[in-house]
């Protein structure tokens, strides 16, 4: 069965670009849209101020507690904070579900059908249930909670989804629109923007998911309104862009990790793994980190800083410590190794790197690219 517009449009997160989706309104008008269109979507629209305050065990996973500042007043994220505003998430039902049941699982967790990558978002946060022909919203017993309207949900709560809902999962707030709304929110006039001097200075915090990793998409964005000086006072270090992946047979050689030497299936990886080129890794710190100020850990394990998530890397593969202004990188006895510039590290023994080094992580090199080059990229990229 061919796929839908928005399942054409949807990523492996189940996000759909609202610009893109704009683009496509645009072109083919009212009439068509509906036609084609024809899900409800969870539209986000802005994330509330607040701070986290400590950390809780949810899922096997870490989510932070995340209090609310005294304005309830959710903030539009023009300036690409999280780039929520930008995110649309659609409630797709295939034809033959229709008179039967779907679940649309929500959370950070990679194996959710809509992933929301933050720490005030708990692995498993909520569920969208199709069924009886409504849309129905269930809480998880996620830490920071969800709601309907300003109104929280209890315990085993399930409420009805109508059109207009505005729905609060974590610090992330979003409308329920159905097609035809949808598209008056997308061909709706663009509201001129606030002057600079009014909008929060953005943090390199703000531009990266709970993996450490940047979002392309809002990465851009955010280039293309700043200058290189400006973006070089907010990544001050070289950025481990993914360049490549190289395919081979695995085995399993200690717990949760595997050794490189030999070829796996996909199916043997669980179908989800995917090759992290075009991944981009700032080096900052998890903000559950125990580390001294200036190391960073690289690993698989939801604790490391830089979080690469792929069975070739161990759960903590590698450090890195800045020191007197230099960058040096050890390999911590992960299973499959680090390598720079192909020659690979001994365990422990730290190695200077510099901007334009290939760094291998187990089967996945990256190049430590500069800040400047990778703001020149930013801007070169199609629109």
């Amino acid at each position: 069965m061919p796929k839908t517009v928005l399942e054409s449009l949807s990523n492996m997160f189940g996000r759909v670009k609202r610009s893109e989706l704009r683009i496509y309104a645009e072109q083919v008008g009212r009439t068509a849209f509906l036609e084609f269109v024809s899900h409800p979507c969870l539209v986000g629209t802005g994330r509330f101020a607040g701070e986290f305050i400590e950390k809780a065990k949810d899922n096997n996973a870490i989510t932070m507690e995340f209090k609310l500042a005294s304005s309830q007043d959710a903030i539009r994220e023009e300036n690409a904070a999280t780039g929520v505003h930008e995110s649309i998430y659609p409630l797709i039902v295939p034809v033959d579900h229709l008179m039967g049941s779907k679940r649309f699982r929500i959370g950070r967790s990679n194996n959710n059908d809509i992933v929301i990558p933050d720490y005030a978002i708990s692995g498993e946060h909520a569920h969208i249930t199709y069924e009886k022909r409504a849309y129905w919203l269930e809480d998880l017993l996620s830490t920071n909670g969800t709601a309907v309207n300003d109104t929280p949900m209890m315990q085993g709560q399930k409420v009805a989804l109508k059109d207009g809902d505005c729905i609060k999962l974590g610090r992330f707030q979003f409308l329920v629109v159905w097609p035809a709304a949808l598209y008056a929110l997308l061909t709706q006039p663009t509201p001129p923007k606030q002057a600079v001097e009014s909008s929060p200075p953005v943090l390199l915090g703000d531009l990266t998911d709970a993996m450490g990793r940047f979002d392309f998409m809002y990465l851009k964005q955010y280039c293309r309104h700043h200058s290189r000086q400006e973006f070089a006072k907010l990544v001050v270090y070289p950025v481990f862009v993914g360049a490549a992946f190289f395919p081979g047979a695995v085995w399993q050689r200690e717990e949760g990790s595997v050794d490189t030497s030999r070829s796996l299936s996909l199916k043997a990886q669980g179908g989800r793994v995917r090759s992290l080129a075009g991944s981009m890794f700032p080096l900052i710190r998890n903000p559950n980190s125990a580390q001294s100020a200036g190391t960073f850990v690289i690993g698989r394990s939801a604790a490391v800083d830089l979080r690469m998530n792929d069975l070739t890397i161990s759960k903590q593969h590698a450090r890195i410590e800045v020191k007197e202004g230099k960058i040096f990188l050890s390999d911590t006895g992960s299973s499959n190794g680090t390598s720079v510039n192909a020659v690979a590290l001994r365990p422990f023994v730290p190695k200077e790197i510099v901007a334009g080094d290939r760094i291998g992580f187990g089967k996945n090199y990256f190049i430590f690219l500069p800040p400047e080059r990778l703001h020149i990229n930013m801007q070169e990229s199609e629109q």
